[in-house]
């Protein structure tokens, strides 16, 4: 029995740390024909503090002391970079590497040839044809779904139709795999599917491309597989739908009914739900079924926060036993629009509300740092997020920098496509400001105000002022001559900025 080797590369970023639910399928489909490892590369960087060289370290050594022969990468477009350099790795090695996810599906003829082969669309079942088509000898061209690339022809082959989305109504993810090598570190929480696919087109996301089509997991599977993590000792449970709730009323009742089949394991075995909404189908559903408020508050109310200090510095409050998180994006119906949500702010507005009083936690998402956004209008962002939020029992720094999240123009969305119409967008995933003072005040941001957040000696009341300050400050700066040079040349993306340019630029406004 050979060994396969599973990773998860590391976003740099934060989220709530989970074995990872697409990979923990494939190893379900591949642990009764071989050794299976899962090696989740966001632990060692956030739990760890490991950058890019030790992590390779890390999956080098994995590879030698573990005699692995295979190795299965799941890439998103902001973790090509880091996944190249272990395929890399995994070929000086002489060990099989192949890449499957949300970029090889969408962009296989992008991928490097490092990788050798890719994974199209839902992997399980063709990811187990083809390594046991490698162990025997059998015809990898004939299998549905796989790209390979041809050295002799130096392009890849691509074979059928990426593999169709699914519910996996018929198996559970093998989470365990991940246990072996995440060193002292337990997961205590864990991530799962009630519905699969998205029926929008919000112009930042890529959804639309490939999974376009909503369909519900059955009840009974997703109760056995919520009995299986209590039994585990999983403490919050995260759904990874698109829009739990559905769009239509026998959605909204299916929604319903799944709350209602797993509130009393929810409540006996003293676990978190987590789960998304979209504002207009939150304010839909409650409308038509007023008893899933009532269901959802009965789980809320009966949840007993285990670490209330830890809640009460991240959040401002203790923790909930419901945590509803909505995408609103913003509060401007142009930049709604833009993104092309399918609604204005005022619904934004009237979810919050609506849900400000539960016993529920609420988190809010939203896209703040745009190309054309102007100071006048991030001001407005600030205010709005602060009183419909905020000032409504979330008094948490945390919770205040979430807001000033970046757009990510990723290839193939519509905003990527308009991006590069306009000029404004630098390869792969940045662009520059078109209102040069936001540039300025994302500056003193990212280097400045960050650094607060976790200061004891400075207050939630008083980081809100700091921040209105240079919003102010900055929405009344004359920007010109060496100053307009420099943020003119400032490129926005993920990484934040480079320190030389943050250096040149604090002179003129600190």
């Amino acid at each position: 029995m050979n060994n396969v080797l599973l990773i998860s590369p590391s976003t740099n970023s934060y989220y709530t740390l989970t074995a990872h639910l697409g990979l923990s399928y494939i190893a379900a489909k591949l642990e009764d024909y071989f050794k299976v490892y899962g090696l989740d590369l966001n632990v060692y960087q956030q739990v760890y503090d490991m950058n890019l060289e030790a992590l390779l370290d890390l999956v080098g050594a994995v590879l030698d002391n573990y005699s692995i022969k295979y190795v299965g990468i799941s890439v998103l477009e902001e973790t090509l970079g880091q996944a190249y350099e272990i395929a890399k790795l995994c070929r000086e090695k002489e060990v099989c590497c192949f890449a499957g996810g949300i970029y090889p599906t969408l962009f296989a003829e992008s991928m490097p040839k490092e990788f050798k082969y890719c994974i199209r669309g839902d992997g399980e079942y063709i990811i187990q044809k083809f390594l046991l088509s490698l162990e025997n000898g059998g015809n990898i061209y004939q299998i549905e779904g796989l790209s390979i690339y041809s050295e002799e022809e130096s392009k890849w082959i691509h074979v059928g139709e990426p593999g169709a989305i699914t519910c996996k109504d018929d198996f559970f993810p093998a989470r365990n795999v991940f246990d072996q090598l995440n060193g002292h570190f337990r997961y205590t929480s864990a991530r799962m599917i009630t519905s699969r696919g998205c029926v929008y087109h919000c112009t930042f996301c890529t959804n639309k491309m490939f999974q376009n089509k909503y369909i519900s997991r059955s009840i009974h599977n997703i109760v056995e597989e919520i009995r299986m993590l209590a039994s585990q000792g999983i403490k919050e449970i995260i759904l990874s739908d698109d829009q739990f709730l559905g769009t239509c009323i026998e959605e909204y009742q299916h929604a319903l009914d799944v709350i209602k089949a797993i509130k009393n394991i929810l409540v006996e075995n003293n676990i978190r739900l987590n789960f998304q909404v979209r504002a207009d189908q939150w304010l839909r559903c409650t409308k038509c079924l007023p008893e899933i408020i009532e269901v959802l508050c009965e789980i809320s109310s009966a949840f007993i926060d285990d670490n209330p200090e830890l809640s009460m510095r991240i959040n401002g409050r203790v923790m909930h036993g419901v945590g509803i998180d909505i995408g609103i994006e913003s509060f401007l119906d142009r930049k709604l629009s833009f993104f092309r949500k399918g609604y204005t702010a005022e619904k934004n507005i009237k979810c919050i509300r609506s849900l400000i009083s539960l016993p529920v936690d609420i988190g809010i998402y939203a896209i703040l740092f745009t190309p054309d956004i102007t100071m006048e209008e991030v001001v407005l962002e600030i205010i709005t997020y602060y009183d419909e939020y905020l000032s409504k029992h979330y008094e948490s720094k945390v919770l205040l920098a979430n807001l000033f999240k970046l757009l990510v123009p990723y290839q193939g969305t519509e905003i990527y496509d308009v991006l590069l119409k306009r000029n404004r967008l630098i390869p792969p995933r940045g662009y520059r400001f078109e209102d040069l003072r936001v540039a300025a005040f994302y500056v003193i941001f990212v280097n400045e105000i960050e650094r607060m957040i976790y200061r004891e000696d400075i207050s939630f009341s008083q980081f809100f002022e700091c921040i209105l300050n240079f919003a102010d400050y900055c929405r009344e700066l004359k920007i010109e001559g060496e100053m307009k040079k420099e943020l003119c040349e400032l490129i926005v993306n993920q990484e934040g900025i480079e320190k030389e340019i943050y250096w040149k630029i604090r002179k003129y406004i600190i």
